[in-house]
């Protein structure tokens, strides 16, 4: 799962040409779909459909959409231009669960596969494992096939001492399907963590940029620096 920061067609085109391969998602950030002529988004959606992407709204559309009351609006022209999914959130603004319920079922109802985020923009502490783990099966019974877990929450788990950021993870994964959750880590040092600790295909994403997944991807077959070239040395990925 990767990200477009407002790319054109061709710039995009050519980040595909070598990206495609290793990119299942691609979320279209905070509001750009509105940015830019319509023309240019379908003809950007078709060219993820040629490459059996799936373009996605951002979270940050949905909550615009929810403080203006234009949810059905969004929702249908989301549909209607080609998105194959959108990511309901309440990062910002304070959305109570009921309402996350009406929203994914507004999502799922317009034919759109339904992603969920959990987390505040602004956290005002770091959450326990079974808080995280709680948070991704409600979403999960709302019906979303992933849950990203926002980045500001994930930084303050990455501030513990490396014993108490281990004891996190190993209480988290064993309360949740691994499948089913993404983590959203842009630094290198933490994607590298991630791997080491869920295994290589852990979920990653979607605040990536496409130049930054051909650096992810040979971290996930173990080389690279941050994850001490493992395929490299004894009993490493090839052995």
């Amino acid at each position: 799962m990767a990200r477009d920061p407002g790319l054109g067609a061709r710039s995009l085109d050519i980040s595909l040409e070598t990206c495609a391969p290793f990119v299942d998602v691609l979320k279209f950030r905070n509001v750009t779909p509105a940015l830019f002529p319509l023309s240019q988004l379908r003809d950007k959606l078709a060219l993820l459909h040629s490459h059996q992407i799936a373009g996605m709204t951002g979270g940050v559309l949905l909550e615009w959409a929810f403080a203006n009351r234009m949810v059905d609006r969004v929702i249908d022209a989301a549909a209607e231009y080609g998105f194959a999914m959108m990511e309901v959130s309440d990062g910002i603004i304070p959305i109570p669960d009921n309402e996350q319920d009406q929203l994914a079922r507004k999502v799922r109802s317009a034919g759109l596969r339904l992603v969920m985020e959990w987390g505040r923009k602004w956290p005002d502490g770091m959450a326990s494992p079974e808080t995280v783990a709680q948070a991704v099966q409600t979403r999960v019974d709302m019906g979303a096939e992933l849950v990203v877990i926002e980045e500001s929450e994930l930084n303050l788990m990455f501030a513990q001492e490396p014993e108490q950021l281990e004891s996190w993870l190993s209480k988290f994964e064993a309360m949740v399907d691994p499948r089913q959750v993404t983590y959203e880590v842009p630094q290198r040092n933490h994607q590298a963590l991630l791997i080491r600790h869920f295994g290589p295909d852990v979920n990653i994403g979607p605040n990536l940029d496409l130049d930054e997944v051909l650096w992810l991807e040979p971290m996930r077959r173990g080389l690279g620096k941050e994850v001490g070239y493992a395929a490299l040395t004894p009993g490493g990925e090839d052995d």
